[in-house]
């Protein structure tokens, strides 16, 4: 079956430049997310995500308590468990 789908310029891009970095096809992209939506793709919370990007673990340091950049350290973790996007 084919559906088209339309989305913006940039959105196009943007897909179409991280499809080619991963080797992946736009349609093979689009059906697993279609999949997943399908499948009822379970949302977690901040607070999950936390937890397995830390492993329970506080973030803290020596020199500043984990809660003065929580933010740039739990994104760091994610890109470097998922890829720089």
């Amino acid at each position: 079956m084919t559906l088209t789908v339309k989305i913006d310029e940039r959105a196009e891009r943007a897909l179409e430049e991280r499809c080619r970095r991963d080797g992946e096809t736009k349609s093979a992209v689009i059906r697993r997310l279609i999949e997943g939506y399908l499948a009822g793709w379970p949302r977690r919370s901040p607070a999950e995500v936390y937890d397995e990007v830390t492993g329970g673990r506080a973030l803290s340091s020596d020199k500043e308590p984990a809660s003065r950049d929580h933010s740039r350290v739990i994104k760091a973790k994610l890109r470097a468990r998922n890829g720089d996007r």
